[in-house]
């Protein structure tokens, strides 16, 4: 995958499959790349330096460090705090399974080479974003900023409803009282205008929030036509922002990412009681290792949920080649036909066979009592075994 390509699918996480089901080990490598000042050259071979020890260390070949040096070093075109994450083959280092560039700097550099591949710093960069239309209305049309999952502003149209009776006059006379409604037909009629292509760039795009801010009759039009339809509950309207000259930039910048902070909250509060809900009835949850294991195995996980710090540095054992075997010891890989058994991280070994089984992760780092050891799963179906019933 090129550097920023955007995958088709940005629930679940079978845009990744590539990285893997290869047959040969990877590296993975999550590296900030920011630059912000002239020195952020020099800043980036620093942090470099750091993940070529470490893929050195794991016995990464020539070939891939090289190719990994090549794509960390080179220019971004972008500004501001960035991470590099790369997904590189053995077999094919100048063709990078995955390389992509998020506005967002990981938390630490991490590098590692091995047949498993450390999605988890990837996966939380894009946990904290959130893709989103944001409207900036006035009575004559309005722009339109259309931001995908990694914080990336991928489009901006400029919408124009072409009906430019836009001035209301005082007074009483029939006169004034045709032009009056002369110019609310044309609110009126922009507004569609403005609708129409929020719903097409909806359609195209498919946001978690609409962000509507600007002329307040002006957004109530919208607001109205937007109600009624599959965009209502996505709907907000912010009070800063706008089109006219003088708005403050900083103050709807902040408000913009306060709607998306309690967006997540609420995705993720969504999924934890959903969670909640179906352990409290015994069905289409599995909870703990174990019983994650267990629906991994019967590829009937639909949700992972992850708290990676309860989880800890707990490990599970999986197949070099095949993801989706999983087991609690190398033995049972083997047992399920595993030829080349292996023990890795429990998060990565997770996170791997959930890739290749297109299930959908939920990190919810923090909410305490929730999961037992640190992980939990919505199912896609039930994998209790069939109650006998009489004359069976």
């Amino acid at each position: 995958m090129d550097l920023y390509a955007t995958p088709e699918d940005t629930v679940h996480l079978g845009w990744l499959n590539e990285t893997v089901t290869t047959d040969g080990p990877v590296a993975t490598v999550h590296v900030d790349v920011t630059r912000t000042d002239p020195q952020g050259g020099h800043t980036t071979e620093l942090h470099w330096q750091a993940v070529r020890d470490r893929l050195g260390e794991q016995g990464a070949p020539e070939p891939v460090i090289d190719a990994v040096h090549e794509r960390v070093t080179a220019a971004t075109g972008a500004a501001g705090e960035l991470g590099r994450h790369l997904v590189v083959d053995v077999d094919r280092p100048d063709e990078p399974l995955l390389d992509l560039l998020v506005e967002q700097r990981p938390t630490q550099d991490e590098a590692t080479f091995g047949a498993v591949p450390s999605l988890t710093p990837l996966l939380r960069a894009l946990d904290s974003a959130v893709p989103y239309l944001l409207v900036e209305a006035d009575h004559s049309g309005a722009d339109v900023t259309v931001v995908d999952f990694l914080g990336r502003t991928v489009r901006t149209d400029d919408v124009e409803g072409g009906h430019d009776v836009l001035h209301k006059v005082r007074g009483g006379a029939w006169s004034h009282r045709r032009m009056q409604q002369r110019v609310e037909d044309s609110f009126e009629r922009n507004a569609d205008a403005v609708v129409e292509r929020v719903r097409r760039l909806a359609e195209a795009h498919a946001p978690d929030v609409v962000l509507l801010t600007g002329d307040p009759h002006a957004c109530g039009l919208v607001r109205d036509a937007l109600d009624s339809g599959p965009l209502g509950e996505r709907l907000r309207w912010l009070r800063a922002g706008g089109r006219a000259d003088g708005v403050d930039r900083d103050a709807l910048e902040a408000e913009v990412a306060e709607a998306l902070r309690e967006v997540r909250l609420a995705r993720m509060a969504d999924v934890v009681a959903r969670f909640e809900a179906a352990r409290g009835q015994d069905r289409l949850a599995a909870a703990g290792l174990a019983g994650v294991v267990g629906a991994v195995q019967r590829a009937a996980v639909d949700t992972l949920l992850v708290d990676a710090d309860a989880l800890g540095e707990a490990v599970l054992a999986t197949d070099a080649t095949q993801p989706t075997l999983v087991g609690t010891t190398e033995q049972e890989v083997s047992d399920l036909g595993g030829e080349q058994p292996l023990t890795a991280p429990a998060l990565d070994v997770l996170v791997r066979a959930c890739v290749a089984q297109d299930a959908s992760l939920e990190l919810v780092d923090g909410v305490s009592g929730v999961l037992d050891g640190g992980v939990g799963a919505l199912l896609r179906f039930d994998v209790r075994p069939a109650t006998p019933t009489a004359g069976d």
